[in-house]
């Protein structure tokens, strides 16, 4: 891309707002790109690092459009490729988000759990707003809790044990010996984050981030418009017993869920029921989806189910 002129200038610590997204990219005086995140939701501890360094924008002479942003729209991943990153580095069970709230009656937010602590305790990142600013949460006070995890609708209060802001904000919750679990679901189903193809008008990019035997979750970007009760079809691999098969299922849109996972705001999620398949293909997930879960085992379950 063709570089237009461009002067250097210091970033106005007034633009830099925790809980607000970065509006520009980082650039170090020599204009190394350092942190392409434009759009990313600023922390308290990334606000402190930026101010502490002598760090640059880049503004267009002729316009004051930002260089930045152009470069790093050319060097940065696309938002998709962000999220498979993210989510194929995790450990499955540190993506079960959770809705929390003061009381049955007042307004909730996502968090999600990123860790199980030493006690009987979970790791969560801070709750955040659905415009996607940060809740204030203290230490002591008592949250309602609630997720689907596996066939279960999830739900307990829990007493927040700590809160740490380093390197982002996060918080520790005690979990309740009883924890108040539903079966609402017949299949069971687990964190994934497997590549998948959707053929629609235009072959479009697609990650699972869930799945059973009937349904699955999928991350597109925000460009690709689903519909709900819009048929389409998807194709994607699993592995069983060390052997890769590629699947290819009708399916249909049953929720859009929008912007669900506040580090990744241009990608919008969607619920799909699986129509049916081949008995073949419907063992294959049967059994793709109890080797996830077995491997599971170990983390969230145990903890819940006391």
């Amino acid at each position: 891309m063709k570089q237009s002129p461009a002067r250097k200038i210091a970033l106005d610590k007034n633009e830099i707002v925790s809980g607000k997204p970065l509006p520009f990219s980082v650039f170090d005086p020599n204009r190394n790109l350092l942190l392409a995140a434009k759009g990313q939701i600023v922390t308290d501890w990334m606000r402190e690092a930026l101010l502490r360094n002598g760090l640059m924008a880049l503004v267009d002479e002729h316009d004051s459009a930002s260089q930045a942003a152009d470069t790093a729209a050319d060097t940065a991943p696309a938002p998709l490729h962000q999220l498979w990153t993210q989510y194929s580095r995790m450990p499955a069970g540190s993506r079960w988000g959770f809705r929390i709230s003061r009381d049955e009656r007042s307004e909730s937010y996502a968090c999600r759990v990123i860790g199980i602590g030493e006690r009987r305790s979970l790791i969560m990142t801070a709750p955040i707003r659905d415009d996607r600013h940060y809740v204030a949460i203290d230490k002591g006070q008592t949250w309602l809790f609630r997720t689907f995890y596996a066939t279960a609708a999830v739900r307990f209060s829990g007493i927040v044990e700590k809160v740490l802001f380093d390197p982002y904000p996060y918080f520790h919750v005690d979990v309740p010996a009883q924890v108040e679990m539903r079966h609402i679901r017949k299949g069971q189903r687990v964190a994934v984050c497997l590549a998948a193809t959707l053929q629609l008008d235009a072959p479009s990019e697609a990650v699972i981030v869930d799945l059973s035997s009937t349904g699955l979750r999928i991350g597109v970007d925000a460009s690709v418009a689903l519909g709900e009760s819009q048929r389409l079809r998807l194709t994607f691999r699993i592995t069983v017993l060390d052997k890769s098969h590629e699947l290819t299922v009708d399916a249909t849109v049953v929720r859009a869920l929008g912007a669900a996972d506040p580090q990744h705001p241009q990608v919008h999620f969607h619920g799909l029921v699986l129509e049916p398949q081949s008995d073949f293909d419907r063992v294959l997930l049967h059994a793709f989806v109890q080797g996830c879960v077995a491997q599971e085992l170990d983390g969230l379950s145990k903890l819940l189910a006391g």
